[in-house]
């Protein structure tokens, strides 16, 4: 462990609290769908995530400012910040204080 050029990226987020392994796949898959409104059961055929935990994060994701939740619908899509989060741009500060 250490040597790994994705060993800063994956101690950078899980020195975030609130942050959990499987969001940068569910943020990474959110951005395929080219920015169309994307449901945690479509997710869900994809990922090895239950679609519970796929809603789950997606809302924390979303509370957090990398995804855009849909005003009526358990939806999501991709905003700048999911962009900036999946090329590392965005440091653990910049994510905890998305929360407010």
């Amino acid at each position: 462990m250490g040597d790994s050029p994705n060993d800063a990226d994956d101690e950078m987020h899980h020195s975030v609290d609130w942050m959990r392994p499987s969001d940068r796949p569910i943020v990474k898959k959110i951005v395929e769908y080219g920015g169309d409104w994307v449901k945690a059961p479509t997710l869900a055929l994809n990922l090895p995530y239950t679609r519970r935990h796929i809603s789950n994060r997606c809302r924390e994701l979303a509370d957090h400012g990398l995804l855009e939740k849909h005003p009526d619908k358990a939806a999501y899509r991709p905003i700048e910040q999911s962009y900036k989060f999946l090329r590392d741009e965005l440091n653990a500060d910049e994510l905890e204080d998305e929360e407010d």
